[in-house]
């Protein structure tokens, strides 16, 4: 059995619902950090028991019942927080004491064998952060009703407290993952790309996610670029690249800033509201329409060639100016956000990368790149050598994920005699397709 997940936005959330999530959201994250540092304060019994042993006696430590006293004023800071809240509270600040301590022993072991054979050790002991910014999950029956009608209801902190409110989200998401997907489990909050989502988890009867060595795996590395939509290359764990694609909307393109055109030159004049929105309406239906496109091609791309993964840039804090490149990133980000779903549907992981001078540096590791003031899809690398800008991008992409793969998978002291031979490594915003030939050379 397998787990997949889907993301569906709320859509028509008026003020009160907004400020409501907000604010249920803040509260969540407060009860997490509480029981973060209780637990880590009792982390010498906690530590002994088992999973299910461990949330019963931090439950009896925050909260009272007719036949226990709680230790800690829990129900005083979050009087009547739904019991299914509390306990999500209390197993997830287990999950961050638990994540933190392990961490901290390997490092210590590590830490200690490096002293002991007379070597240096740079890395740096795991933070410990007990004040998560996190969302709350919902669990039917206690804070979450399907209603079978394109709507769902959950329970929020309303007006002091704790009350249903239903939110609205697009019918054919709904359908859709119920005839797609398998059995719905409990969702959960997140907020994406600028919006609001409610998140269902599947068990997915017959898919599986790969788990190949690195050397074996296949990346499927996307560049979102400018000029062409997407270019992807089909890049193997050991440096070889099987393939490369373009795909572009161009007409679909063509059309949207001709209207963009007319759209602002309509913008200068006065009284054409009317034709303003209805232009709106039809670069509205271009944008989605390419989005729709290019996420079809790139899912069917590594559906075709069997890929273990799917990498692409973390766009997520990128700002531009203008309604041109606001277009173009909006595109960019509604396609990351429907190839996460599907990869996931359809058993392929899903990846990103630090998108810092991944079109800036040459994939040959022979320095930063100058783009053609003419033709802005081509650059020129130190050498002399002219490249597609959007190609070398992905697979720098591709060397990035893989270099990221091959640190996991050694310790501290392995990864530092690496660095030593490959001085690249040391900033990994400086990591080029050349980095990662050097690291598979050398393992």
């Amino acid at each position: 059995m397998a787990f997949a997940s889907y993301s569906v936005k709320i859509i028509k959330l008026n003020y009160q619902t907004k400020r409501a999530i907000n604010d249920t959201r803040k509260i969540y994250s407060d009860a997490v950090s509480y029981c973060a540092e209780i637990v880590l304060d009792n982390w010498d019994i906690v530590s002994k028991l088992n999973s299910t042993d461990r949330n019963n006696y931090v439950e009896k430590l925050v909260h009272s019942t007719k036949h226990n006293s709680a230790v800690y004023p829990f129900d005083l800071y979050f009087p009547k927080m739904p019991s299914y809240l509390r306990r999500a509270a209390v197993a997830e600040a287990i999950g961050i004491i638990a994540s933190y301590t392990t961490k901290l022993a390997i490092y210590e072991e590590e830490r200690y064998h490096a002293i002991s054979n007379g070597e240096k050790f740079k890395k740096n002991p795991p933070r410990l952060n007990i004040y998560p910014q996190t969302f709350p999950t919902f669990y039917k029956g206690n804070t979450y009703k399907d209603n079978h009608d394109g709507t769902i209801s959950i329970k929020l902190y309303v007006n002091h407290d704790w009350k249903y409110v239903t939110i609205q989200l697009r019918n054919q998401d709904l359908k859709y993952i119920q005839k797609q997907l398998g059995t719905k489990k409990n969702p959960s909050l997140s907020y994406s790309y600028g919006a609001y989502r409610i998140v269902f988890p599947f068990s997915v009867s017959g898919l599986e996610l790969k788990s190949n060595e690195v050397k074996d795996q296949v990346a499927l590395s996307v560049d979102l670029g400018i000029n062409n939509d997407a270019v992807c290359s089909l890049v193997k764990g050991d440096g070889t690249v099987l393939g490369r694609f373009f795909i572009d909307m161009t007409s679909n393109k063509t059309n949207m800033y001709r209207l963009l055109n007319k759209l602002k030159d309509l913008q200068e004049m006065s009284g054409y509201k009317a034709k303003q929105r209805k232009i709106w309406t039809k670069i509205n239906g271009y944008r989605k329409n390419i989005t729709n496109q290019v996420v079809h091609k790139i899912i069917q791309l590594a559906i075709k060639y069997d890929v273990d993964v799917i990498v692409m840039e973390n766009l997520s804090n990128m700002k531009t100016k203008g309604k041109k490149q606001k277009i173009a990133l909006w595109n960019k980000k509604k396609i990351i956000n429907k190839i996460k779903d599907k990869a996931h549907i359809n058993g392929i992981r899903y990846a990103t990368i630090n998108p810092r001078n991944t079109s800036a540096l040459a994939f040959d590791g022979s320095g930063f790149v100058k783009r053609d003031k003419d033709n802005y899809s081509m650059c020129t690398f130190t050498t002399g050598k002219r490249y597609h800008s959007d190609l070398n991008a992905s697979y720098n992409i591709a060397a990035r994920y893989f270099i990221r793969e091959y640190k996991k998978s050694m310790t501290e002291m392995e990864w530092s005699n690496l660095e030593a031979k490959v001085p690249t490594l040391s900033k990994r915003t400086h990591c080029t397709f050349d980095t990662m030939l050097r690291v598979v050379e050398n393992l």
